[in-house]
């Protein structure tokens, strides 16, 4: 093979590092669109990730900005409480794949007519009993505000990793010898770190960070700490 030859291969690759850097870092910070770590949170009623308005936006608005049609279904807790959750398997946003679990926001919602709400429910992993929606509950869901979003990505984060793209958390709390919940109130976030599973990232707007920590730290206490989301829907 000639120099001349050996010479182009070499420049076709540098330019290939170099777009793929571009894409990913600018300057000294990751500010790619349509990734986990890029959030906006000034407004507190309202977080923006993934190019999702969480805290003001309804199920249907999401699911269009998905491009994905979800799995949506009631859930049952042990506590007689309930939730609904809309599932994305394997969504391809910006240059990473991850899935997506958001929930809405139920409280004085009269959920009757969305479910048949018995012992014919399907048990959980994590916990819970799944129902399928009637057609007047998907309708009635659609219209309901994204309160929470899960994000699970497709591969593992290493702690130096989610330091460098996060920062510091404010606090950490020991969930098990394996698993830890990192605390970011000012970006309404929570990544549930994991050291023999994949992490799980989940978003509030900061006005509902209480209530999003009580909702995982609740969910932990009575499955296994990274059963939100995808455990749900097994």
């Amino acid at each position: 093979m000639s120099k001349k030859i050996i010479l182009s291969l070499l420049v076709v690759i540098l330019a290939i590092i170099l777009i793929s850097i571009k894409l990913l870092k600018v300057s000294d910070g990751i500010v790619v669109k349509d990734v986990p770590w890029l959030i906006n949170s000034e407004n507190p009623q309202q977080t923006n990730v993934l190019s999702l308005h969480i805290g003001v936006d309804d199920l249907a608005t999401t699911t269009e900005n998905i491009k994905k049609i979800p799995e949506v279904a009631a859930f049952k807790s042990p506590d007689e409480s309930y939730l609904i959750e809309a599932y994305f398997s394997r969504v391809k946003q910006g240059p990473l794949q991850g899935s997506l679990a958001t929930e809405v926001d139920v409280e004085g919602i009269d959920l009757t007519g969305y479910a048949r709400f018995d012992q014919t429910g399907k048990p959980m992993p994590s916990g819970k009993r799944k129902y399928v929606l009637s057609k007047t509950g998907i309708m009635g869901a659609n219209k309901l505000r994204v309160w929470k979003l899960a994000y699970l990505p497709s591969t593992d984060y290493s702690i130096e990793e989610l330091t460098r793209l996060f920062g510091e958390p404010k606090r950490k709390q020991t969930v098990t010898s394996n698993v830890e919940n990192w605390y970011y109130p000012e970006k309404g976030l929570i990544i549930t770190y994991d050291k023999e599973n994949h992490e799980v990232f989940y978003y509030s707007a900061r006005a509902e960070y209480e209530r999003l920590i009580k909702a995982i730290t609740d969910q932990q206490s009575i499955a296994s700490p990274t059963a939100e989301g995808s455990k749900n829907h097994e």
